[in-house]
């Protein structure tokens, strides 16, 4: 077993620059379960601290004043919010993990190959993984939560002095006042049961193949495959360089869904606020006036806006990573005569998959959200009107066409970057 982690660890050394970008993607998922998590837990503390101290004004105690509370509709309503926000940005983070450590993982193929004709045996590939996935979850969760919490410490600390003016409750977040371990104990078993969970597939992908599929894995390329409309749109409109988009897109399918659904996962936080606030507004709630509605307004902003700087972030350290492992196909057709218009222009393309996923991912996730929504808001108040989310949708969508956008730059200028010598070598 010393055997296998210091290969392991020797792996990880030898890859500096990509292991870096692995606990750097880890990270800020994980920041961004704590930045979610201490939130939405700020907001349903202070409004169980408020209606405690107005239910016990009114004589209620014990068993009976906690039963009070858990059926007011008020709180049922900011927990159920606290929920949807919670198991969005969870949900974004555990798929930024998968495809981080899938790509991670899939780098092992060849190592892999070697072992198995070496004559190791399932338990040893799996130690391999489990090591390389242990190694960079303990450098990658700490950070996280440090990032998580000095990220979010400050815009809770303005949620505290808001309730504090208002209601007089001063303890808005446990970690902020003398109880930190509950929620850090809570927030790291999290993280890990979501780097577990998110590295398993990956795993027995490897684990299901032979030597042979696993050497051969790294650099098989499918150019017969069925063509979907817009894989013939795509190739009677562009030609040759559709096509090549057309392949790619095949061979990284799984890929391009997932990463899809990472970045709409985050827009869609930005959905969630929205329909929140046209929801407050249909109902006569305003800001306009009130100091301290609107610093509570323009701190959910921040919050909002923190979460999907993260997974912004987050998404680009896995297309980082992607797109370092394709520097090799990128050689193989520079050196078989094709122009860096053509590849630049098939990249574009490619980002063209990634917006349809990305649109699709939020007509049904902004329409599962507000009807989820809708629910808990006409709970409290039966005379709620529905509202469509047509403008939310079109904001995530743009939101999302910047995110491809810079994302396609970035595409661009890796393929610019590539030597084809250097990285024939490493290839071959």
């Amino acid at each position: 077993m010393k055997y296998i982690i210091k290969i392991s660890l020797s792996s990880l050394i030898t890859r500096k620059s990509k292991t870096a970008v692995t606990v750097l993607g880890l990270t800020l998922s994980v920041a961004l379960i704590v930045i979610v998590c201490a939130f939405c837990l700020g907001l349903a503390d202070a409004q169980w601290n408020i209606l405690k101290m107005d239910h016990t004004s009114w004589g209620f105690e014990g068993d009976e004043l906690i039963q009070r509370i858990s059926q007011d509709s008020d709180m049922i309503l900011v927990i159920g919010i606290c929920v949807l926000f919670t198991s969005i940005a969870v949900a974004g983070a555990a798929i930024a993990m998968y495809n981080t450590l899938s790509v991670s993982l899939a780098e092992k193929a060849r190592t892999l190959s070697v072992l198995s004709t070496l004559g190791a045996k399932t338990a040893h590939k799996a130690a391999l993984l489990f090591f390389d996935a242990l190694w960079v979850s303990l450098i990658a969760i700490p950070l996280g939560f440090g990032v998580g919490i000095a990220a979010v410490r400050p815009l809770v600390g303005v949620l505290n002095e808001l309730f504090s003016a208002e209601y007089g409750v001063t303890d808005v977040v446990p970690f902020l006042h003398g109880t930190p371990l509950p929620f850090a104990l809570s927030v790291v078993a999290l993280s890990l049961m979501t780097v577990t969970a998110a590295s398993i597939r990956p795993a027995l992908r490897l684990f299901g193949s032979t030597a042979v599929e696993i050497a051969r894995s790294a650099y098989r390329i499918n150019v017969s495959f069925k063509k979907s409309p817009l894989d013939k749109l795509m190739i009677k409109k562009f030609g040759i360089t559709g096509s090549l988009a057309s392949c790619n897109y095949t061979n990284n399918k799984h890929r391009y869904r997932q990463l899809s659904l990472s970045v709409s996962l985050s827009s869609l936080i930005l959905v969630l606020f929205s329909l929140m606030v046209r929801y407050m507004t249909g109902n006569g709630v305003s800001i306009d006036g009130d100091p301290i509605a609107k610093k509570f307004y323009f701190t959910v902003v921040a919050v909002i806006l923190l979460i999907f700087a993260v997974s912004f972030l987050s998404a680009f350290c896995i297309l980082y990573v992607s797109f370092n492992k394709r520097k090799g196909e990128f050689a193989m057709l520079k050196s078989m005569g094709t122009e860096d218009g053509m590849l630049y222009r098939m990249v574009l393309l490619e980002a063209v998959y990634y917006g349809i996923y990305m649109l699709m991912f939020i007509l049904i996730g902004a329409m599962v959200i507000d009807c989820t929504l809708y629910y808990f808001i006409s709970m409290n108040d039966p005379g709620t009107v529905f509202i469509y989310p047509f403008a939310e949708i079109g904001m995530a969508f743009g939101a999302v066409t910047v995110v491809t956008v810079i994302l396609s730059v970035f595409m661009t200028a890796t393929v610019k970057k590539t030597n084809i010598i250097n990285e024939l070598k490493k290839t071959f």
